[in-house]
């Protein structure tokens, strides 16, 4: 499956998730995944300083943690760093009633 915006991510797949038990590793996963599309959600993604936060999600989840880090093992970001991020103004407003390509859009130009 693919998906092409996020708000089908944030609205549709996210609370189908959210439904679903996880047993094994994927629950932690599924919540790293979690932030990460609230941060692109949320617009942080879009912010030079927050990227790198996504980065480290990203090398924490799924085969990353195993297969593709070199620098020894991955290290997901820490719960203050997440609540500092989320504890900002998002670039977007997302209550604006527009869809997420929308802002983005206005974000750059």
């Amino acid at each position: 499956m693919v998906v092409s915006y996020i708000d089908v991510l944030y609205y549709y797949i996210l609370p189908l998730f959210n439904s679903v038990t996880f047993f094994t590793r994927k629950f932690v996963d599924y919540q790293l995944w979690r932030i990460a599309l609230k941060i692109h959600k949320f617009s942080y993604f879009y912010l030079m300083e927050d990227i790198s936060l996504v980065l480290a999600l990203a090398r924490s989840m799924n085969k990353q943690r195993y297969t593709t880090n070199t620098t020894g093992a991955a290290v997901a970001p820490i719960q203050s760093e997440i609540y500092n991020l989320f504890s900002k103004n998002p670039p977007f407003n997302i209550k604006s009633g527009l869809n997420h390509s929308v802002l983005s859009k206005k974000f750059y130009c």
